[in-house]
């Protein structure tokens, strides 16, 4: 009985240990078509550049200490949200802002 109970145990923990081995060679195939994947796809990317030509001179604008420009966003009743969105854009909303300075050119 005793030896049967051990018998049981030994075959049930290699059973475990061979497939959490399974596991580990299904994620390394997974991620390895993955990267496969990524690569192809990336390849068939091209890349543009887009000239920033929005006119900017209606709105006041000031030059900082760091020299970067900003642009003065007057005041009002803005839209927030989109009801059509995903579920953390919902719901539509109108808000007012006080006005504020942006920065002209993206910063990263």
């Amino acid at each position: 009985m005793k030896d049967t109970k051990l018998m049981i145990a030994v075959i049930g923990c290699f059973a475990i240990a061979v497939l959490f081995i399974l596991v580990i060679v299904w994620e390394i195939k997974k991620s390895i078509d993955y990267g496969q994947k990524v690569r192809r796809l990336s390849a068939n990317v091209t890349k543009t550049v887009e000239d920033d030509n929005r006119d900017f001179s209606i709105y006041e604008s000031i030059v900082g200490v760091d020299e970067r420009e900003m642009i003065l966003i007057p005041e009002g009743v803005f839209t927030r949200g989109s009801d059509g969105g995903g579920f953390d854009e919902k719901p539509e909303q109108e808000i007012y802002l006080d006005a504020f300075y942006v920065d002209k050119y993206e910063v990263t």
